[in-house]
């Protein structure tokens, strides 16, 4: 009889475990059946496939560029360069050795 019990007692710890093994394994699939959903959702319509091709594949319309923002330097770094060259123009003559 506590032969029985033990050997019961086993089965359960490994169903318990296995449950908890397939309940974590299905949130997992839950979780990327959002995430293919949502790409789904986006692919459908022809403004998510263009989308997806411009990000993926670097695909432009014709007649399209490419646009480069450069932002302009401000007035007081290049006031501190040439600060910084007059200093280290004067230190090379003082010690130009």
């Amino acid at each position: 009889m506590v032969r029985a019990a033990w050997d019961m007692y086993g089965r359960l710890n490994t169903a318990t475990a296995g449950q908890q093994d397939a309940e974590a394994r299905l949130a997992t699939l839950e979780a990327q059946k959002k995430t293919i959903s949502a790409s789904v959702g986006q692919l459908s319509s022809p403004r998510g496939q263009e989308a997806l091709l411009r990000e993926h594949y670097g695909v432009v319309k014709p007649g399209e560029g490419v646009v480069q923002i450069v932002a302009q330097a401000s007035t007081t770094a290049s006031g501190n360069t040439a600060q910084k060259g007059w200093l280290k123009a004067l230190f090379h003559t003082l010690f130009s050795w």
